[in-house]
């Protein structure tokens, strides 16, 4: 019976690296211990083997690179709505030519002219920031209600301050970097 509980050899174990200790040391420590399980219990232990994997890869696995996949489709569609709406907004510049040559015949300068249609970009881009942001709050929350039992815990999943401030530079530099084409289209 002490030989058929030796054939468990299907236990996982979790451990904590003590502070200083390196993955290389610890698993050294660890062959050693399988290399001496292996002479003192040939019967059982000379096909078996141990290794040290972190946490954080065994449960992640291979999914880096999907996930990485996965987080860079919001960045080409963002990158497609740009500049779809910047192609909108050069459109509409070149409509206004008349409107920004009575400006400019009744005084206006370029900055001022520019600056309107930069305005108008950044109120664009501003309001697709919003809804984008309320999106991502509504369809965050509805992720976390939809969660199936059993899966690992991701009540963390939120957003905060930083998802906020990220949202208002992406908008930001949405909107200064494709409002500059039809501003200075505006006033060419």
């Amino acid at each position: 019976s002490f030989v058929s509980f030796r054939r468990a050899h299907w236990l996982r174990v979790i451990g904590r690296l003590s502070p200083g200790a390196s993955l290389a040391s610890a698993n050294a420590s660890l062959q050693g211990v399988v290399r001496r399980l292996q002479t003192e219990y040939p019967g059982t232990n000379t096909r078996m083997g141990a290794g040290i994997t972190p946490m954080h890869e065994w449960v992640v696995g291979d999914t880096r690179r999907p996930l990485l996949v996965l987080l860079s489709a919001p960045a080409v569609l963002l990158l497609i709505a740009c500049a779809n709406v910047g192609n909108l907004l050069l459109v509409h510049a070149l409509s206004r030519s008349r409107d920004v040559s009575l400006r400019f015949a009744l005084g206006a300068t370029r900055g001022r002219v520019a600056g309107q249609a930069l305005t108008e970009s950044l109120v664009l881009s501003t309001l697709g920031g919003a809804a984008g942001f309320a999106l991502g709050w509504i369809g965050s929350r509805a992720l976390l209600a939809l969660q199936p039992p059993g899966m690992l815990p991701i009540a963390e999943i939120s957003i905060d301050v930083r998802v906020l401030l990220f949202a208002i530079a992406i908008t930001t530099i949405s909107a200064l970097g494709f409002g500059m084409a039809p501003a200075l289209m505006a006033t060419g």
